[in-house]
C-alpha cells in the first residue's frame, strides 16, 4: 500500500494520572523532534510534508492555542533550544533563526518567580540571522 500523510500533524496534551486529553492543536506540517516546555509556553518545529517549509510555532501549554509562528524557508528537523529569551534555530540549508519568546508568563531561573513580559534590554540580545558554518 501506499502511504499518504496527511498536509497537517494535531500536538496533543495529554493528563499525566489519568492519560486523558487535555488538548489538540492542528500545526501545519509533521513534528519528529521533541517539543520544548518554557513555563507555560510549548515551542514546537513543525516541517512541511513536502519537507520544502518549515515553521517554529509557540503553543500556550495550558490551552494549545498557538500564540505564534515563525515561518521557515527550509525544512529543519532539530529541536529547538531556549536560552535568554531567544530560540536558536537552524533550517537545513544553514540559516539561522533567534526569534524571541512570546510574552506569556515567564519564570526566572534564579528565584522560580513568575513574571509577566520580558523586562529585557532588547540590545542585549540582538536578532541573529545568517548562515552558521563547522
Amino acid at each position: 500500500g501506499a502511504l499518504h500523510p496527511a498536509a497537517t500533524a494535531t500536538v496533543t496534551a495529554y493528563e499525566p494520572k489519568t492519560g486523558v486529553a487535555r488538548w489538540s492543536t492542528s500545526v501545519p506540517g509533521y513534528v519528529i523532534a521533541p517539543i520544548a516546555a518554557v513555563g507555560d509556553v510549548l515551542v514546537a518545529e513543525v516541517t512541511a510534508v513536502s519537507n520544502s517549509t518549515s515553521a517554529l510555532v509557540f503553543l500556550d501549554a495550558k490551552t494549545g492555542s498557538i500564540v505564534k509562528k515563525y515561518p521557515g524557508s527550509d525544512a529543519t528537523w532539530a529541536a529547538p533550544a531556549v536560552g535568554h529569551g531567544l530560540v536558536p534555530w537552524m533550517e537545513n540549508s544553514g540559516r539561522l533563526h533567534a526569534p524571541r519568546m512570546p510574552s506569556l508568563l515567564k519564570r526566572r531561573p534564579h528565584d522560580g518567580v513568575a513574571v509577566k513580559g520580558g523586562g529585557r534590554n532588547p540590545r542585549q540580545h540582538p536578532p541573529v540571522q545568517g548562515r552558521a558554518s563547522l
